[in-house]
């Protein structure tokens, strides 16, 4: 809980000592984890709900209270601090091998940086660049003259047209 407080900003009222093991709704949770209270709408159910600890907006602390075996972290905002705790809770995502995959097709004039990871399927068309770190998974088009910066992930079905460039970090889907 400390250690969640921390990363948002927040401070935790109640025991603190709970272990967090997933996320749900207000409604829904279970013992063990977390819930988000950011409207008075999700702050009646609260009193209910059987997670063991909730991120509060400090405007809804009056409508959720601590007890002594509930605990919460309070923020400026709930909404912002989930988008947050979501980060951290996210599974890694699983890409393709690093590498050209065999049934890839890349063109020879193509220019690939270290660490590319090309699924099966994909097509990387003539004078395009992938930057160091990109992942292509199966099924993705790249036309002629694309440039695609560093560290990008291009989810399966993703068709780039010729002459794009695409920026470092870029995630489509």
């Amino acid at each position: 809980m400390a250690e969640l407080a921390q990363r948002v900003g927040g401070e935790v009222l109640g025991p603190g000592n709970s272990p967090i093991t997933g996320l749900q709704t207000v409604q829904d949770a279970s013992p063990g984890e977390l819930t988000f209270v950011g409207d008075e709408h999700h702050a009646r159910f609260w009193a209910t709900s059987r997670a063991s600890a909730a991120v509060v907006s400090k405007s809804l602390l009056k409508s959720v209270a601590s007890t002594d075996d509930r605990s919460v972290i309070v923020v400026p905002s709930a909404d912002s601090a989930m988008i947050a705790i979501l980060e951290l809770f996210a599974a890694d995502e699983e890409l393709p091998c690093v590498g050209v995959h065999p049934q890839a097709s890349v063109d020879p004039t193509a220019v690939l940086g270290a660490n590319v990871r090309i699924g099966a399927g994909a097509v990387v068309g003539p004078h395009s660049v992938i930057g160091d770190g990109t992942a292509l998974f199966p099924c993705v088009v790249v036309y002629s003259r694309v440039t695609i910066g560093s560290g990008c992930v291009l989810n399966s079905g993703v068709v780039i047209r010729e002459r794009c460039v695409l920026g470092n970090g870029v995630i489509l889907h």
